[in-house]
């Protein structure tokens, strides 16, 4: 009960304060950058967005305080480790893709990262061992897919339409 009455607070005092400093940025006048960059780009566009994120965060807050508890099942009544062994893989994983994107570059980390994350939580999700080779092929498949085709969207819109520079490796790419 505490905590829901912390969370109708936050949700109010969120609400409040974004809704002023929204108010507040649109009388922020054009600076120079803001001419020459424009859109959200700039200081006060960034600035925009962040209090836009703040909003909404503020009207989740509120739904959930507002939305009927659900009664707790046996299975989510039982007290949780503190960190699973899923959650610690994926971390470790996160930790060797930032020790290597600067050395490897992103598009080849992050296919390792991305193939490794499918191809781990959908092994995990359906129970599959690397002994069922039929089902971990199709599995590989699908990641490589996904992986390969993310990782193309993602070059197409930041390097060519928005001129972003991405680090690259020793391989080039």
């Amino acid at each position: 009960m505490k905590n829901k009455k912390r969370d109708l607070i936050l949700g109010i005092t969120l609400l409040i304060s974004s809704v002023i400093l929204l108010f507040e940025a649109n009388r922020i006048p054009d600076g120079p950058l803001d001419r020459m960059v424009g859109g959200a780009a700039s200081p006060r566009g960034f600035i925009t967005i962040f209090i836009y994120a703040l909003l909404f965060f503020s009207v989740l807050l509120l739904i959930s305080y507002f939305m009927p508890a659900k009664k707790k099942t046996e299975e989510q009544a039982v007290p949780h480790k503190l960190i699973s062994k899923e959650v610690f893989f994926l971390m470790v994983a996160l930790l060797i893709y930032i020790a290597i994107l600067r050395t490897v570059g992103f598009n080849v980390s992050s296919f390792l990262l991305l193939m490794f994350f499918i191809v781990y939580l959908q092994m995990h999700e359906e129970k599959v061992t690397t002994k069922d080779k039929k089902k971990f092929n199709s599995i590989l498949l699908k990641a490589f897919i996904i992986s390969i085709s993310s990782l193309i969207f993602l070059n197409v819109v930041f390097v060519n339409l928005l001129n972003v520079t991405l680090p690259m490796g020793f391989f080039g790419f």
